[in-house]
């Protein structure tokens, strides 16, 4: 070996790749996380700039399974079938159906809560994201955050309070400027702890509305 070759004694065990032997689109999604987290698990043992070995998708299938998703589904040999394939028919995975989409937005919206017993606004929208993300990792569909990121933002954005927040988030949200804002929830949520702190900080916020007394 060169003079410039790496060593690297005692190598710590890479973390053994998933193996994918369902067939129903939640088993798909399933799957896929365990697989990511696979990839960013490996990765984590880049040294000297020289990355693991990453299993394949076609690498990490079960033999019959593959068999049967490459005959039926593809029309191939499983040999035939590249990864960008497997890649492309995991993704099928989060095609639900629209009545199963309306009840994770529902679930969502539920589960979306601005704690306004917690003293600053950071942590309040630090404890709502754990709500919805909790709430949506019981049943293993996380990714409606990423796939439905629009629908989010609405969901966030109706939920947000004080009432004065929500007032000024809603006018901001109208702006032109902050239309891209719409469509990237994890971009929006960075944008609205920012505008959070500066309102909670500058403004400071209004006690809900309460109910007008009746009139003498």
């Amino acid at each position: 070996m060169g003079q410039g070759d790496v060593y690297i004694h005692n190598a710590p065990a890479l973390p053994k790749n998933p193996m994918f032997k369902g067939s129903t689109k939640e088993e798909r999604r399933e799957f896929m996380a365990s697989y990511n987290q696979y990839i960013s698990q490996t990765n984590a043992f880049t040294a000297y700039g020289v990355r693991p070995f990453l299993m394949p998708l076609s690498a990490c299938i079960e033999p019959a399974t593959k068999q049967r998703v490459a005959e039926w589904d593809m029309g191939k040999f499983p040999e035939e079938v590249t990864d960008a394939e497997w890649a492309a028919w995991f993704t099928l995975g989060f095609q639900v159906d629209p009545r199963t989409l309306d009840s994770l937005k529902k679930r969502v919206k539920a589960s979306v809560v601005f704690d306004m017993s917690i003293p600053d606004a950071d942590s309040r929208i630090w404890r709502m994201l754990d709500g919805m993300a909790a709430a949506l990792r019981r049943d293993r569909q996380e990714w409606v955050i990423r796939e439905e990121s629009a629908a989010i933002v609405k969901i966030i954005t109706e939920a947000v309070k004080p009432v004065s927040l929500h007032r000024a988030v809603t006018e901001q949200m109208a702006l032109t400027r902050n239309k891209p804002l719409k469509k990237d929830v994890y971009r929006f949520v960075r944008w609205l702890r920012e505008f959070a702190i500066g309102h909670e900080r500058f403004v400071g916020y209004e006690e809900e509305a309460k109910p007008a007394g009746k009139p003498d």
